[in-house]
């Protein structure tokens, strides 16, 4: 866990290398989280700005989210594109809520390319937060600068304040399935619309505008 010792961390970080330093990150979020007594919602909340599904913190999120769903947690999640299929539809699957479980994510697509120009980035809870490459680079074949926060509040918070506006900016995806919206997350209009709390309200139906 060495990477992680230190509240700030900015690194020089091998594209092969990517996936494993952020399953680790997520991995010290979980278990912090897990002992916490009584877990907030703003503690179970994590949101993903990445460019594509295949991106390494699309990867460590989905390959984990089994954890993530044991502790309750949810994910706010953007994507720039909407491919490949195979990684994308594992995701609409967790963003269906179905009657032995709830769903545990919901999705938006940044379909204007100016949005390609904001970094990848991720927050876990109100503490820990990750920045990774500019979404125009691929990040699964880039060496990248990425900073990595552990316990530092003040980022957690421009973070998520960043992902909030751009999912204002950004819309459904093009498909007629219905995903949960989670209130910290809803646009006006939309149910749930309120504090930055991940609750789940009822589900909506995604736009099919093109």
């Amino acid at each position: 866990m060495e990477l992680f010792e230190s509240a700030r961390v900015a690194k020089l970080v091998r594209h092969e290398e990517k996936l494993e330093n952020l399953e680790r990150f997520i991995g010290c979020y979980l278990d912090r989280l897990s002992v916490i007594a009584a877990p907030a919602p703003a503690d179970r909340m994590v949101t993903l700005l990445a460019r594509s599904p295949n991106s390494p913190a699309a990867q460590a999120l989905i390959g984990l989210s089994s954890e993530l769903r044991s502790l309750d947690v949810t994910l706010g999640v953007i994507f720039t594109k909407l491919e490949p299929a195979e990684p994308l539809s594992s995701w609409i699957d967790l963003a269906q809520p179905q009657t032995h479980r709830r769903a545990i994510v919901c999705l938006r697509w940044a379909r204007n390319p100016s949005l390609l120009d904001a970094h990848e980035q991720m927050v876990l809870g109100p503490l820990m937060s990750w920045s990774g490459d500019c979404m125009r680079r691929i990040p699964e074949s880039r060496d990248a600068y990425e900073l990595y926060d552990t316990c530092h509040e003040q980022s957690a918070r421009r973070a998520a304040l960043s992902f909030k506006a751009m999912w204002e900016a950004c819309e459904g995806l093009p498909f007629s399935r219905p995903l949960a919206m989670p209130a910290g997350l809803a646009s006006p209009g939309e149910p749930g619309i309120g504090a930055f709390t991940g609750e789940l309200p009822q589900s909506v139906t995604v736009s099919t505008r093109h």
